[in-house]
C-alpha cells in the first residue's frame, strides 16, 4: 500500500512530477474564489493564502475530482504552497517575518496579469533537482503497518552475511546485530570486507555509527550509518521535500492523523514561516556545513534508545508515538519527506496544538521557548549554542527562500 496514491512511479524508483502547472493552478483558484462569491483577489499572498486555508466546498470538490484535465491534486496543492513559499516581497521585518500584506505588494487588478506575474516564481519548483538516494528507493513511500515490521517480514529482511555478521534490512537503513565484546572498530573493520559497506569506519561518532563503545549491546540492532553523499540534501531539495510533507498530510493516505493540526497551521501562519521553521531544525541537528553533514542517526545514552532523521526525533514516547501513527519504519525517517511529517507530528504528541502554536512556526523572539520544548529545559547544560545557531540558520530559510522566489 503506498502512503500517497497520486505519486507518479516509473521503472526503479519514483519520477519527479513535471511542474508546468502555473496558469491551470491560478485560473482554477480564481474560478473557485470567484464562485466563492470574492469580487476581486489584491495580491498573490492574497490568493494563495485564501485558497490554501478555504475549506468551502467548491475547493474540497476540486481536490476530491480526478478528472484528468484538472491540474493534478498534488500539483494544485504544492503550487498554491510555493505561490506563499516565496512570498511576493523582500526579506520580511523582524514583527512579521514572511506576512506580506498586500500595501508591500501593490494592487493587481487584472488575475490574467497576476498569473504572467507569478509564472517566474514557480520556477524553483520546476528545477528542483532529483535525488539519487531518495527520490529512486519507491519503498521510502510505502505503507508499513504501525511504523513496524511483521516477524515474517522480519525474518525476510534479516541476512547472515559470509563470516556470520547479521544485517537487518530495514526501507533505505540497514542495521548490524551487535555480537558480545564488539567494539566499533571491529565491527568497521568487518563490514568493508563487504563491497556494500566499504565506505564504513570507526571515525568521529557524528560521521560514523554515533554510539560509544561504552553503550555496545550483544544482541541489539545499530545503524549503519549512510554515506554522505546519500544522506546530503540541499536547500532548495529541503524546501520541496518540507512542501511535499505539508501535502502528504493535508491530502495524502495519511492525512486523518495530523491533518487538522497541518491546516491549522497553514491557516495561521505564513507558509514561509513554516518552512524557515523546518528549514532551521534540520540544519541546527544534521550539520553545520549542509544539512545531512551529520549521520541521520544518534544513540541517546540517557534514553538508551536511537533519534532518527535530519531532525534527530527520538524514538521513545512522543517520538516513537508520532512514527507509529505515520505508518513509517525507522529507515523511512531518513527520507527529508518523511522526517518532516515525523518533525511535525512529534511536536504535536509532545506538546499538543495550544502550547506548539505559541512557539512554532519559530520566532526568533522566543526561540529559548522552543529550544526547551524540543531538547528538554536543562538543553543549555550542554547544547549552550543552541538558540544562537537556530536564529542564525533561521535567518538563512528566509534569505533562501527569498532568492528562491527571484
Amino acid at each position: 500500500m503506498e502512503r500517497n496514491k497520486n505519486r507518479v512511479e516509473k521503472k526503479g524508483g519514483t519520477e519527479t512530477m513535471k511542474h508546468d502547472f502555473v496558469s491551470p493552478i491560478l485560473e482554477a483558484g480564481v474560478n473557485i474564489a470567484e464562485k466563492a462569491g470574492i469580487a476581486s483577489i489584491q495580491s498573490a499572498a492574497e490568493l494563495s493564502r485564501w485558497i490554501i486555508s478555504h475549506k468551502g466546498q467548491e475547493i474540497s470538490d476540486f481536490l476530491r475530482d480526478e478528472d484528468t484535465t484538472k491540474p493534478n491534486r498534488r500539483q494544485f496543492l504544492a503550487g498554491l504552497l510555493a505561490v506563499g513559499a516565496v512570498g511576493i516581497s523582500n526579506k520580511p521585518s523582524e514583527e512579521s517575518k514572511g506576512r506580506v500584506s498586500s500595501s508591500e505588494i501593490g494592487t493587481i487588478d487584472d488575475i490574467g496579469e497576476l498569473a504572467r506575474e507569478l509564472e517566474g516564481r514557480f520556477k524553483w519548483i520546476e528545477n528542483v533537482p532529483r535525488h539519487e538516494f531518495f527520490d529512486d528507493d519507491a519503498t521510502f513511500s510505502s505503507y508499513t503497518e504501525g511504523g513496524d515490521f511483521s516477524k515474517s517480514e522480519r525474518r525476510e529482511r534479516t541476512e547472515v552475511l559470509r563470516n556470520g555478521e547479521e544485517i537487518f534490512h530495514d526501507i533505505g537503513l540497514d542495521f548490524y546485530k551487535v555480537k558480545r565484546g564488539d567494539r566499533l572498530s571491529a565491527i568497521a573493520n568487518r563490514l568493508r570486507e563487504y563491497s556494500k559497506y566499504d565506505y564504513v569506519e570507526d571515525i568521529d561518532r557524528i560521521s560514523s555509527f554515533n554510539i560509544k563503545n561504552s553503550e555496545l549491546k550483544a544482541d541489539e540492532w545499530i545503524p549503519i550509518y549512510l554515506r554522505e553523499e546519500d544522506r546530503k540534501v540541499s536547500d532548495m531539495q529541503m524546501m520541496k521535500y518540507a512542501l511535499d510533507a505539508i501535502y502528504e498530510m493535508v491530502e495524502g493516505d495519511n492525512r486523518s492523523a495530523y491533518s487538522e493540526f497541518v491546516n491549522e497551521l497553514l491557516e495561521n501562519n505564513h507558509i514561509r514561516d513554516i518552512l524557515a521553521s523546518i528549514y532551521a531544525i534540520a540544519r541546527k541537528e544534521s550539520g553545520v556545513e549542509h544539512i545531512g553533514q551529520y549521520v541521520l542517526h544518534r544513540h541517546e545514552g540517557r534514553h538508551n534508545v536511537f533519534s532518527y532523521s535530519h531532525y534527530h526525533i527520538l524514538m521513545k514516547d512522543d517520538g516513537l508515538k508520532a512514527r507509529r501513527k505515520l505508518n513509517l519504519s525507522e529507515g523511512q525517517t531518513l527520507h527529508p519527506r518523511n522526517g518532516t511529517e515525523l518533525l511535525l507530528g512529534f511536536l504535536v504528541e509532545k506538546l499538543g496544538k495550544n502550547r506548539l502554536q505559541r512557539i512554532f512556526p519559530l520566532r526568533s523572539t522566543d526561540l529559548e521557548g522552543f529550544a526547551s520544548a524540543y531538547n528538554g529545559k536543562y538543553w543549555k547544560q550542554y547544547n549552550p549554542d543552541y538558540v544562537m545557531l537556530l536564529e542564525k540558520y533561521l535567518e538563512e530559510g528566509y534569505s533562501i527562500l527569498d532568492e528562491l522566489g527571484k
